[in-house]
């Protein structure tokens, strides 16, 4: 392919991903019971959320899951198995931003429509830190997205906040690396607080807006 088609074919890509990203943005969701709990409509949040709602808060949760998002829109290392056949860790992040300097597709790139929002890239290095390291999801219609972890290898709620309670360094695992952030600790893995915890991801779902 001559260099004339390669930067054809990737202007091709660049604006079908910002047509998609264009419609995505349109993507809207109504009032979860958590949203009509938070605006004051106490019965809107189960009796079981509600507990579930302690919880998450005595536990650390919304130290990373918080906001309008649920999600503090950072990178954390909590030691997810990779799920990969080979059993080899994912380096995430760490390995992630060597693959952004090098895309011509960044935010600061040559397709970009703003390319000063992403001056900050240039200044973005891979430290040893950032190993392991995954983005925050957000929490909104968690109970729909599974399976869990990043490398799916949960398959219903109550595996994922059984890691959670856990809470343990995993170093020793070949699957995992990294240092664990040391935001991630054990809670109590109790019937009832998994019960509590997985009501309240529940309550965190909500039906689309058709745009």
């Amino acid at each position: 392919m001559s260099a004339d088609d390669r930067r054809a074919v990737d202007r091709i890509f660049t604006n079908v991903g910002k047509s998609i990203a264009a419609f995505e943005r349109t993507v809207t969701q109504g009032e979860s019971p958590f949203d009509r709990y938070a605006r004051g409509e106490i019965g809107a949040l189960p009796v079981a959320a509600r507990d579930g709602l302690g919880i998450y808060f005595e536990s650390g949760c919304a130290q990373c899951h918080h906001g309008p998002s649920l999600s503090d829109d950072s990178f954390h290392n909590i030691h997810f198995d990779s799920g990969r056949i080979d059993l080899q860790p994912d380096l995430g992040r760490f390995e992630g931003v060597d693959a952004l300097r090098g895309s011509p597709f960044r935010a600061d790139g040559v397709f970009s429509d703003s390319p000063s929002t992403g001056a900050h890239l240039r200044r973005l290095t891979p430290v040893e830190s950032m190993r392991g390291q995954f983005h925050t999801p957000s929490l909104r219609n968690v109970s729909r997205t599974g399976p869990w972890g990043h490398g799916g290898t949960f398959n219903n709620l109550r595996e994922l906040i059984t890691h959670y309670a856990e809470g343990r360094d995993r170093r020793g695992d070949l699957r995992t690396t990294g240092e664990l952030d040391p935001a991630i600790g054990p809670f109590h893995r109790v019937e009832s607080t998994i019960t509590s915890l997985m009501a309240l991801l529940q309550a965190f779902a909500a039906p689309p807006v058709v745009p």
